[in-house]
């Protein structure tokens, strides 16, 4: 079961979590994030990673108004055999007005789901869409700069809407993204001792672009790195971020709550 320990003050936006991975992984979903929004967090984006729960994730959404929706297929999809079928139950959900964001879908050289070119195919089209149905699209990045880069460069100018989840580069990936107009969001991963260079990255993204997230149920902040996350771990790196940049936390959850409702037009 998750260990529900809040870190939390009110106003709090976690724009990045997987509910339904949470529930897999034992925990209550549901109930989690009802205490989570009881202790002062303002609002979460569910991210869908498959096509496959997305009837489930949108009627919990619809009873939890604070939970917005978000769907799209994520690059370990690109190693399934029928990627047209999936792309096509992704195009039918876009059109669900309960859908504020697509994603998270993206390119990964560490796992290496499947050859790079399926891993575009599946990302390219996801770009296309995003543009066409006006979403941000939530990007996935693992050691893939340059191939995320070369995407969205052929993708523009539909593309220029979204955010770089759970930001793992250095700051001059951070300045390419921002100059295409994406929000960069900072997760647990930026309170690990060794995290220097994304520390440098988080200092140089202005405070308009800034959003914070958990990937929960991964990446847990370090004083609980090993177990289970969850949103109400979140302040763990809103403390640590408005540390790094100099900044009261209370200015912070002000200006990350404003980031996240122009970003979804809430």
């Amino acid at each position: 079961m998750v260990e529900i320990e809040l870190q939390l003050a009110p106003g709090m936006i976690d724009s990045h979590v997987h509910l339904s991975e949470i529930q897999r992984k034992g925990g209550d979903a549901r109930a989690l994030i009802t205490a989570c929004f009881e202790a002062g967090l303002n609002s979460a984006l569910d991210i869908g990673i498959s096509t496959a729960d997305f009837e489930h994730r949108r009627e919990r959404a619809r009873q939890l108004p604070q939970v917005q929706l978000a769907t799209g297929l994520h690059p370990a999809v690109s190693a399934q055999a029928e990627l047209d079928l999936l792309l096509d139950a992704l195009k039918r959900q876009l059109h669900d007005p309960e859908v504020v964001a697509l994603g998270e879908t993206g390119l990964d050289r560490f796992r290496m789901y499947a050859p790079m070119e399926r891993q575009r195919y599946l990302f390219d089209r996801q770009l296309r869409w995003a543009g066409d149905h006006d979403l941000p699209v939530v990007i996935h990045n693992r050691d893939a700069d340059a191939d995320i880069l070369a995407a969205l460069e052929e993708a523009s100018p539909a593309r220029s809407r979204g955010i770089m989840h759970c930001f793992s580069s250095g700051r001059r990936f951070a300045e390419e993204v921002l100059a295409r107009g994406f929000h960069v969001s900072f997760a647990g991963n930026l309170t690990y001792k060794k995290a220097d260079e994304l520390r440098d990255a988080a200092r140089v993204v202005p405070g308009d672009r800034l959003l914070v997230e958990t990937d929960a149920p991964y990446l847990a902040p370090q004083p609980r790195r090993g177990r289970t996350n969850h949103p109400g771990l979140i302040g763990y790196t809103y403390a640590a971020l408005a540390e790094l940049r100099g900044v009261p936390q209370q200015y912070l959850i002000e200006q990350v709550q404003e980031n996240y409702r122009a970003l979804l037009r809430l």
